[in-house]
């Protein structure tokens, strides 16, 4: 977890969030932030002559290192809004059901593929799009595909006074109990693109 919280640490200070607001409005950021962890991991390995491989797509896994070609580590990212994790409570989660699809992938993995104690890593990356006015079809955008539940969510936030860093949290840990699994993560950053505030929150799961 600390090698995966440093990572993401380092991705903050690196980007310029106005322009990950402008990415994350226009297209799925998904594909850079695991680019900018491979990189880091590969980077990392080098430097030492460690001898660990850093993968992409493993059997279908995000990123996994490798050692001797079995699996050392294990990393899968997902990217969503805010209101896919932390829905009414009638409502399913879609967030969480994404994390337990991930976790399970390694139960699919043939055995010689792992190696004794390996870990899983889930990254989830969500973000919340506030205005003071609703989102209307004139934006030419990727994020107006979910205008509806954009601007149901903002509705909420505004009547609610919702405490939306707290209500994440808490949910995950609804979902993954301390006994089974480590949870770190929090707010990650703040950006605007035309009119739009995004703000990004990281949180990281380890399969204990």
């Amino acid at each position: 977890m600390n090698v995966v919280n440093n990572i993401m640490d380092n991705f903050r200070k690196t980007i310029n969030f106005d322009d990950l607001a402008y990415l994350a409005l226009s297209s799925k950021i998904e594909g850079l932030v695991r680019d900018y962890i491979c990189l880091e991991y590969t980077n990392k390995y080098r430097s030492i002559d460690s001898g660990l491989q850093v993968i992409r797509e493993f059997e279908k896994v995000d990123i996994a290192i490798l050692e001797n070609e079995h699996a050392k580590e294990l990393i899968e990212l997902k990217m969503g809004y805010v209101f896919d994790l932390i829905k009414k409570p009638s409502k399913s989660n879609d967030a969480i059901e994404w994390l337990k699809s991930d976790f399970n992938k390694s139960k699919n993995l043939e055995l010689m593929k792992l190696h004794n104690g390996c870990s899983q890593t889930c990254i989830l990356i969500t973000m919340d799009v506030l205005a003071d006015n609703l989102i209307d079809d004139s934006y030419a955008s990727i994020f107006v595909n979910y205008k509806d539940k954009i601007n149901s969510f903002m509705k909420r936030w505004k009547t609610e006074e919702i405490d939306i860093l707290a209500n994440q949290k808490n949910r995950l840990e609804l979902n993954f109990d301390a006994s089974n699994y480590r949870i770190d993560g929090g707010y990650w950053g703040s950006g605007s693109y035309s009119g739009y505030d995004v703000n990004f929150y990281y949180w990281i799961i380890d399969k204990i």
